[in-house]
């Protein structure tokens, strides 16, 4: 069973490469084998019709290819709502993903109900919560530490 999943991706590959191609003869540049696999991902993660219109209206590509590899969906939904209401640059996203901003606030000590809770508010009303807050307003990112450190 297992010399047919070898074969079932590399079927799956082929089949990803041969459509990149033709796709990128008919439509150009942007339809390459890695773009078509951020495609498949995206189409993975965000299932519902509604939910991807309201997105590709506000946030861009270079946003979403970030946010569909991360796994928890809590997490990929809180950084997408900070994304949405804080108007982030995806520079600013890939630094606070770095960062592990989530980790740094009160949020990352509570039950995965409230933070669910708190995006809820954020999406409907857009005010960030005291529980989104930063446990420690410094943002030292620019020391360029390579560790973790606590206060």
């Amino acid at each position: 069973m297992q010399a047919s999943s070898k074969n079932d991706t590399g079927y799956g590959e082929q089949l990803v490469a041969s459509l990149a191609r033709q796709l990128e003869v008919e439509h150009g540049r942007g339809f390459g084998a890695k773009n078509l696999r951020h495609m498949l991902r995206f189409d993975e993660v965000f299932e519902a019709e509604e939910i991807v219109y309201a997105l590709s209206r506000q946030l861009s590509w270079t946003h979403l290819r970030s946010l569909i590899y991360i796994d928890d969906p809590l997490k990929r939904e809180f950084y997408l709502e900070m994304c949405r209401s804080e108007g982030w640059s995806t520079r600013t996203l890939q630094g606070r993903l770095d960062s592990m901003l989530i980790e740094r606030t009160a949020l990352s000590r509570k039950p995965d109900e409230l933070l669910t809770s708190e995006l809820a508010t954020l999406r409907d009303q857009g005010g960030l919560g005291p529980n989104l807050v930063l446990k420690d307003p410094y943002v030292l990112d620019f020391l360029g530490l390579r560790d973790r450190y606590l206060e």
